[in-house]
């Protein structure tokens, strides 16, 4: 089942932002994660806070199982829909690629919707035994 993995909030101060949602609703730190910091909602969902003017304004990820990637990058295709294997590189129509989400690391491809909002397609791969 789909459903929303994290999203990108843009901010002008990350540690402000960061002390803000911990101390007022009680979310944790996960951490940096890159040029981002995870900011974590629940055991699903995180905030990737974003420093202002990152390319992007609104960027939302949503995982799913295997086959439902498949099919949704299918749909993709099929539509001629550009996508890419990072955020950055919309349009190189590779992937998907190694990337990070609220249960660690996905395999993602990015493309924009007709607002030119950001979004995200993801999968997490089984845990080896």
């Amino acid at each position: 089942m789909m459903r929303l993995d994290h999203m990108l909030l843009e901010v002008d101060d990350v540690q402000v932002t960061l002390d803000f949602y911990m101390k007022v609703l009680g979310f944790t730190d996960g951490g940096p994660d890159g040029p981002f910091h995870m900011l974590r909602v629940n055991a699903d969902t995180v905030l990737v806070l974003a420093p202002r003017h990152t390319p992007a304004l609104v960027h939302l990820a949503f995982a799913m199982e295997r086959d439902e990637f498949d099919a949704a990058l299918g749909r993709i295709k099929a539509a001629n829909v550009e996508y890419g294997d990072a955020f950055d590189k919309v349009g190189n129509n590779q992937g998907p690629a190694a990337e990070s989400g609220a249960h660690g690391k996905t395999k993602s491809v990015y493309l924009y919707d007709p607002d030119k909002n950001l979004i995200e397609i993801c999968y997490y791969e089984p845990v080896a035994a």
